[in-house]
């Protein structure tokens, strides 16, 4: 989910017209092909439909993968990204959430601000903070982002699409993206590929009484080295493995992270989401 920019994208997801809910049913399939539907369903996935506010948790290793030598494990992160989805008068959904990653030693997964990187021998310091996320629009047109960042996907501006896998007693469904940011400033390109993945009960995808799911949820990216690191002329990339779920409350989130986020700013998972603008 990763520096400078990609904070701001990654924010929107942990991402015009006319959206008519379906009449709740336990007996209704949830029809994907629908954008409609589609996008409804990736909101229950993500956030809640009915607006309240929600926390994504996920975990997971970050791997360093040379063209030239053996990968390896560079570090873990820990993150939350806190959401609230509103119901717009025009039938659209709209999206607002901040977001904030700790980094944690991938042996004792105690967490750290800084670590050498093993093919530069470089320390490298993290940047710990909690940030704002971007506005995002959701609608069966698909997702939209209305501010002007130098940010393009193929997950952007058309219809929602997951696949639906059957994997017996629950479904999986999957959704990729492939994107570019250019890093403003210094021009740099950067390349991405991301995978999300939803574990769940098809009767709980089906029952559209339910506003929010709570699957287990899987989330890998393909990246650039992180500009940090001073590998931009390195043959190589960045593989982000990380796992989570959803809360209601955040008093459910783990509690050394807990502990560990109000040490960096005390009350950040009460703070509310701006909707001012």
């Amino acid at each position: 989910m990763i520096h400078a920019g990609r904070k701001c994208v990654l924010a929107a997801w942990t991402l015009i017209g006319t959206f008519a809910l379906a009449a709740p049913s336990l007996s209704t399939e949830v029809d994907l092909s629908d954008p409609t539907q589609a996008m409804e369903t990736w909101i229950r996935l993500k956030s809640d439909l009915s607006g309240r506010k929600t926390f994504e948790w996920m975990t997971g290793m970050v791997y360093g993968v040379p063209d030239d030598e053996p990968s390896r494990p560079l570090f873990m992160v820990e993150s939350v990204t806190v959401r609230e989805t509103r119901k717009q008068p025009d039938g659209t959904f709209e999206e607002r959430n901040f977001a904030c990653r700790l980094y944690k030693d991938h042996e004792s997964g105690a967490f750290i601000d800084q670590f050498d990187n093993p093919f530069t021998g470089q320390t490298v310091q993290f940047n710990v903070s909690c940030n704002p996320g971007i506005q995002v629009q959701l609608s069966e047109r698909g997702l939209e982002i209305p501010a002007d960042i130098p940010y393009e996907s193929t997950a952007l501006n058309v219809p929602m699409k997951l696949q639906k896998i059957d994997g017996g007693d629950h479904i999986i469904l999957r959704h990729d993206a492939h994107a570019t940011f250019i890093v403003p400033g210094t021009g740099e390109v950067r390349p991405e590929m991301s995978i999300d993945t939803f574990k769940l009960d098809e009767d709980d995808l089906n029952d559209t009484k339910l506003t929010a799911l709570f699957p287990t949820y899987s989330w890998v990216s393909n990246t650039k080295w992180m500009s940090i690191f001073g590998m931009q002329d390195e043959p190589g990339h960045m593989i982000w493995d990380l796992h989570g779920r959803k809360f209601l409350e955040a008093e459910n989130l783990p509690p050394a992270f807990r502990a560990a986020l109000n040490s960096l700013e005390a009350g950040i998972l009460e703070k509310p989401i701006d909707w001012s603008n």
